[in-house]
């Protein structure tokens, strides 16, 4: 490597790392040939030192990634878009190229369809019969059930009922204490008069007795003596009169407090017994009429909810097919008028050709004066030839309508099935989901972007200072040593 390029290449590495040497602190080093070898043999070829990676670097490189992944997208897109059509070229190759054998192969078909069609409505319209019946007879069974459910619950309502009769003394209003409390009160007085007299009577008997025994005693005194103790028992009288004043109140409070306020803390107590115990009847009552009411509620809603399914059924069920007679059945022992025989309409209208009664038995009406014109009765037959042929095709199209929905129906749960089948197979395997590129290039791809992350990462921790300085540090010694 020459000078000039190893000088070319220095200024560039250290332009990079924003060292402040330039051209004319350097370009001396590569002209003097004291340092000249040493420089240029010190100064590494562009070959061997790789350049860094920078931000822009990266940048362009996941740019060429992201735009080489829109290229692979758009081919996708394109190929799959190639794949559809070839999918229609080869479907609209596949048919035969002789109209007649598509035509024969067609009718073909459409018979098999319609053997299948029809076994397989005969097949629905039994099975649909039986689980009709099957759900008539659970009907009438539920209805029977309910009838005597409902019987039952009515005769328990009943017997309750009667048994409400028992108790209604109990429920009856109460007579409050205080309405009897002045009963009492003119009792308690009653008594209190009584035994005041009693005590009057009592006192004054003992009070006349004292006092005869006492001017027994003092017959033999002096008359000072007898006028002093006339004084004293009449004192003693005063005395005994205030005191028979009072008793009446002792009397009252006694009476109140012995008799009156046990019997009214009694009645009281009844009276709270009493109607805690109605209290407890009534909410029982309340409690049974709701029961009554809610089970009541019920067997409305049910027999409701039976008589519109009974309804719907009767509606969507077709009238009982009657079985039709046995043609070799074994003669009566009486023969049958010819009278009956015949059609009634036409006996009525006094028809007697056996045609006529033969058109009448299938439901085909002509009039009497006509019945001898042949145009009329041909035109009558092609009427009703028409009429039944309109109606067998509204029948097909209605059946086929029908059928065709129900193996549509069919067809999609199978396919249901199918799917959730297969996805249940292949749900461990490697075809469990649709992979629109290569899982190897997918791999590739997330290796490249880790170690593009990880790059960026390592980039991010570089100290550029710390770099900057340990390479002017280099540099400097490289000098001063060239120098020296």
């Amino acid at each position: 490597m020459d000078s000039a390029a190893s000088l070319n290449r220095l200024l560039a590495v250290l332009t990079e790392r924003d060292i402040g040497l330039g051209y004319d602190d350097l370009a001396w080093l590569f002209d003097s040939p004291q340092t000249r070898d040493s420089m240029i043999s010190w100064s590494p070829s562009a070959e061997g030192l790789p350049r860094p990676m920078q931000e822009p670097d990266l940048e362009s490189a996941i740019d060429s990634l992201e735009i080489s992944t829109a290229a692979i997208e758009k081919q996708t897109a394109i190929l799959e878009a190639q794949r559809d059509a070839l999918q229609k070229l080869q479907t609209l190759n596949r048919g035969p190229t002789s109209a007649m054998s598509n035509t024969d192969e067609k009718r073909s078909t459409q018979a098999r369809t319609k053997a299948q069609l029809d076994l397989e409505t005969n097949e629905l319209t039994e099975s649909v019969r039986q689980r009709v019946s099957v759900t008539r007879r659970h009907a009438e069974s539920s209805l029977d059930m309910l009838k005597t459910s409902s019987q039952r619950q009515l005769d328990k309502d009943d017997r309750l009922l009667d048994g409400l009769q028992k108790v209604m003394f109990k429920l009856a209003p109460l007579e409050s204490c205080e309405k009897r409390l002045p009963d009492f009160n003119t009792l308690s007085r009653a008594l209190v008069k009584l035994e005041a007299k009693i005590i009057k009577d009592r006192t004054n008997s003992t009070y006349v007795e004292a006092l005869d025994s006492l001017a027994n005693e003092t017959d033999g005194l002096e008359h000072e003596t007898n006028g002093q103790a006339a004084i004293e028992a009449y004192a003693l009288a005063q005395e005994l009169e205030s005191l028979v004043t009072e008793v009446d109140s002792v009397l009252d409070m006694t009476i109140s407090r012995r008799y009156r306020a046990p019997i009214v803390n009694a009645l009281k107590l009844c009276d709270a017994q009493a109607q805690l115990e109605q209290q407890s009847w009534l909410e029982y009552l309340a409690q049974k009429t709701d029961n009554l009411a809610s089970c009541t509620q019920d067997a409305l809603a049910y027999n409701s909810t039976i008589t519109r399914v009974s309804d719907a059924l009767t509606e969507t069920l077709p009238p009982q097919i009657q079985p039709q007679p046995r043609l070799n059945r074994k003669p009566s022992a009486r023969s049958a008028s010819p009278k009956k025989l015949t059609n009634p309409i036409l006996h009525r209208q006094g028809a007697k050709d056996p045609v006529l009664e033969i058109l009448g038995h299938h439901g085909i009406r002509i009039p009497t004066e006509t019945t001898a014109d042949p145009e009329a009765v041909s035109q009558a037959l092609r009427i009703a030839v028409l009429e039944r042929q309109s109606r067998l095709q509204d029948l097909q199209m209605a059946t086929e309508l029908s059928v065709a929905a129900q193996v549509a129906e069919s067809i999609n749960m199978a396919d249901g099935e199918l799917q959730t089948l297969m996805g249940a197979l292949y749900a461990y395997s490697p075809y469990a989901n649709v992979h629109l590129t290569d899982s190897k290039v997918k791999q590739r791809l997330e290796h490249l972007d880790h170690e593009i992350e990880s790059l960026g990462d390592g980039i991010k921790r570089l100290d550029v200072d710390r770099l900057a300085e340990a390479e002017q540090r280099r540099l400097a010694a490289a000098l001063n040593s060239s120098l020296d």
